[in-house]
């Protein structure tokens, strides 16, 4: 039987080294489009997956070629994985806390009425079809996610006296880097997300696309609703991202999901 593979996306190199530094016996290539590509292991056992970590590069259009390109490979994968960083759309999410992310909601997807509002219209093929208004992560990988996240050892952002707290919740994908907070309170009011980023909406409509289980594992790198707070803990509205952080807490739990993967039967 032949090892599973796992593909695993994100848009950064900043994000991806963390999880590289942690595979066994990679190897080095590229995708047709010239995205950076690692396969390496958790360990040698026939059970555990070969991991292929892809570097799609910013935003949707770079996630979907990629994680398309993934799934029509001829060794194609059981599973994909969405991680990286993400902002806050809530108080009580600092920097270094991470999120389980148990549904995608695409935020740019809308119609702006007569009156000047903005209502979201979802994904669909054809304007027949009921509009996808949420992405589901798979409910398995889910639950495999949660138990990772349990046995991680997650480090503190530094300057942060607290522990990392790792929430369950639904993540809105857009490619607006949303500043105002009462627009990131009345997008979280309506549309229940707890956190924004910008390619997992993309990446999880392929694999829907292609019938393929989709999870994703966010880390919290900025919150907007805490500028001008003493909290010191924002590092957006223009600042320079902590690149040594981004991504870190988020990889852990997911070298840990895949050092007990299962695929589902």
């Amino acid at each position: 039987m032949a090892r599973p593979v796992v593909a695993v996306v994100c848009a950064l190199e900043e994000e991806g080294i963390h999880l590289r530094e942690l595979l066994k016996n990679d190897v080095e290539s590229q995708d047709r489009v010239g995205n950076r590509i690692t396969v390496g292991e958790i360990d040698k056992s026939e059970s555990s997956p070969l991991v292929r970590l892809i570097i799609c590069g910013i935003g949707a259009e770079n996630a979907a070629l990629a994680t398309s390109l993934a799934l029509m490979a001829k060794d194609a994968p059981s599973c994909v994985i969405s991680y990286g960083c993400a902002g806050s759309h809530s108080e009580d999410l600092h920097v270094g806390d991470t999120v389980i992310v148990s549904s995608v909601v695409p935020l740019d997807a809308h119609v702006l009425n007569r009156e000047g509002n903005k209502v979201f219209s979802g994904f669909r093929q054809s304007l027949q079809d009921i509009p996808v208004m949420t992405l589901d992560c798979d409910a398995f990988l889910l639950d495999q996610a949660k138990a990772a996240a349990k046995r991680a050892a997650l480090p503190a952002w530094p300057g942060n006296v607290r522990a990392p707290v790792v929430k369950t919740g639904k993540c809105g994908s857009t490619q607006v880097w949303t500043q105002q907070q009462s627009v990131l309170r009345a997008i979280s009011k309506s549309r229940g997300t707890i956190c924004e980023e910008m390619e997992a909406a993309s990446v999880a409509w392929c694999c829907r696309r292609f019938s393929v289980p989709f999870i994703a594992v966010k880390d919290i790198s900025n919150n907007e609703l805490h500028k001008g707070t003493s909290t010191g803990d924002h590092a957006g509205s223009g600042d320079i991202l902590d690149n040594a952080q981004v991504g870190m807490r988020a990889a852990i739990i997911v070298h840990e999901l895949l050092s007990s993967y299962k695929v589902k039967s």
